[in-house]
């Protein structure tokens, strides 16, 4: 059987094709699983993410609540329309008060 020139040439040429071919049909598919190995971890740490976002966002609304809760409960127990600090109710001593009579007696 007689085959043209060029078709005898591209079938000489044919086994180095597949090879190379095949060389870089592995390449691609180590470079497709490396791609997918770093995709699984970027998951993974996307979703510990996600988790320690949710506990810090609990743990946030759990302190809110405590904060509003503590003055709330001081309001309703003591009748106080504010709940202000113990230091705001203590009475000046008689020689702060002398002291500020005495201050504003002075003579420039």
């Amino acid at each position: 059987m007689r085959v043209p020139a060029t078709t005898l040439g591209k079938l000489r040429n044919l086994a180095g094709d597949l090879e190379e071919e095949k060389r870089w049909m592995e390449e691609n598919e180590k470079a497709l699983e490396s791609v997918n190995r770093e995709t699984e971890e970027v998951v993974e740490e996307a979703e510990k993410i996600e988790e320690s976002t949710a506990d810090l966002e609990a743990k946030i609304q759990s302190l809110k609540e405590q904060d509003l809760a503590e003055p709330l409960e001081q309001m309703l127990v003591n009748g106080d329309a504010l709940p202000l600090p113990p230091e705001t109710f203590q009475a000046p001593t008689m020689q702060l008060m002398d002291a500020i009579v005495s201050w504003g007696s002075l003579d420039p």
